[in-house]
């Protein structure tokens, strides 16, 4: 499975734009897409980009979501979730 940093960075790069062309387009900070590229928050974390913020990145680069994983069910069934 890909992450989200490594699959914005591969699309972006193969549609040959910057990290700037997107963010711009995007409406969003050059350093909040760089975080979410690079998988690392300010603080060296895990950046958590509001679902806002990965919904404008995906509609620059026409990417969609593809429907969870078995492993993701499984783990959503076992805390209480429905798949």
């Amino acid at each position: 499975m890909q992450t989200l940093a490594g699959a914005v960075r591969e699309v972006r790069l193969r549609k040959g734009l910057s990290q700037e062309d997107v963010a711009n387009a995007a409406g969003i900070s050059v350093y909040t897409y760089a975080c979410v590229e690079r998988g690392r928050g300010a603080t060296g974390g895990v950046p958590n980009p509001t679902l806002d913020t990965v919904l404008r990145i995906m509609w620059v680069l026409d990417l969609t979501p593809s429907p969870p994983s078995d492993e993701a069910r499984t783990l959503g069934a076992s805390s209480g979730r429905e798949s």
